[in-house]
Formats: structure tokens, C-alpha cells, sequence
């Protein structure tokens, strides 16, 4: 009699809980069936979107430019590359293969023009660069989460001498601020 007060309840339950985790679960639909029809060709037109966006404020970055032109320009493209992550995001596992090629061109362009820009002008600071090299890294982690090899070859593909600036300016600014610990608001 004592065993069954509890041997009752618990075949029940456990009977309950067969029925939960035994039944079918549906096959989840793609996220957005377009972007998965459409493949790369999305992902281009977003990529190109990034950069006639982030150009009119990369122009204004010029060796004359007075700081408050420069952090206001700085900060448009930073508020550019923060949306674009969000845009990019939905192309996470679409296969862009057939695109990579334009994909790293409007990339490489892109970076040439900002870190030329950054570097012929005579009023960037720590906190600029500082503020440049945070949304690059994130902006780069979401392309390489859409495919791994796009980075790589947008790496390959800027100019030598935008690839010393970035590993010297931007690598050094970032440990300088690190070990500083000064804050950096974005």
C-alpha cells in the first residue's frame, strides 16, 4: 500500500512527460525563404549600402579637418557599421559563394578609403581610432559568421600600407587604452 502511493503519481508523470518528449517537433522554416532564394546577391547590395553610406563621411576626414569635424564624422560611421551588423546578421549560413569576389572588393575599398583617410589626417587621437578598431572588429566577426574565408581575403587584399597602419596605429592605440584602462563610450 505505501509503494503504490508513490509508484502511482510517478508512472503518471513519467507517462505525462513520454507524451511531451516523444512528440513530433516541426522543421523550422528558414528565417527569411528570400535571402535564402536570392543567396549573395542581398548580401552584396547590403555590403554596397555599408559603403555609400560610410563614403560622404570618410571624405570629410582630411588632413585639414579640425577634431570636432573628424569625431563627428567618425562617430556617423561607426553609427553605419553598428546598423550593418544588425543587417548582416540575417545572412548568417546563406551560402554567398558565387559572390565573395565583390564582396571583398567593396570591402577592400571601404577600409583602404577610411584608414588612408585616418592616416593623412593630423588630428586623430587614441579615442578615435579606438572607437574605429571596436565597430571594425564586430562589424568583421559578423562577416566572417557569414563566411569564414571573406576576412582573410579582405586582409590580403588592402594595400601594404594600410596593413602596417592597422597593425602599428590601431593595434598599439588599443593596448595603450587597455593597460590605461580608459573608458571609451561608444
Amino acid at each position: 500500500m505505501f509503494f503504490s502511493k508513490f509508484f502511482v503519481p510517478a508512472v503518471a508523470l513519467l507517462s505525462a512527460a513520454t507524451g511531451v518528449f516523444a512528440s513530433p517537433i516541426a522543421e523550422p522554416a528558414p528565417v527569411n525563404a528570400l535571402i535564402e532564394k536570392r543567396g549573395g546577391q542581398d548580401l552584396v547590395n547590403t555590403c554596397q549600402h555599408v559603403y555609400d553610406s560610410c563614403h560622404p563621411h570618410i571624405v570629410q576626414i582630411t588632413p585639414v579637418a579640425v577634431v570636432a569635424d573628424v569625431v563627428v564624422a567618425v562617430d556617423a560611421i561607426v553609427a553605419v557599421l553598428v546598423q550593418a551588423q544588425v543587417d548582416l546578421a540575417v545572412f548568417v549560413g546563406v551560402d554567398v559563394s558565387a559572390h565573395i569576389d565583390a564582396i571583398v572588393a567593396i570591402h577592400v575599398k571601404l577600409l583602404a578609403e577610411l584608414f588612408l583617410a585616418l592616416k593623412a589626417c593630423l588630428v586623430v587621437n587614441a579615442s578615435i581610432l579606438a572607437k574605429i578598431d571596436i565597430v571594425l572588429k564586430a562589424y568583421l566577426a559578423i562577416i566572417a559568421q557569414i563566411n569564414a574565408s571573406l576576412c582573410g581575403k579582405i586582409g590580403a587584399g588592402l594595400p601594404l600600407l594600410v596593413q602596417l597602419y592597422i597593425k602599428l596605429k590601431l593595434t598599439l592605440c588599443v593596448n595603450l587604452l587597455g593597460l590605461l584602462s580608459i573608458g571609451i563610450s561608444l
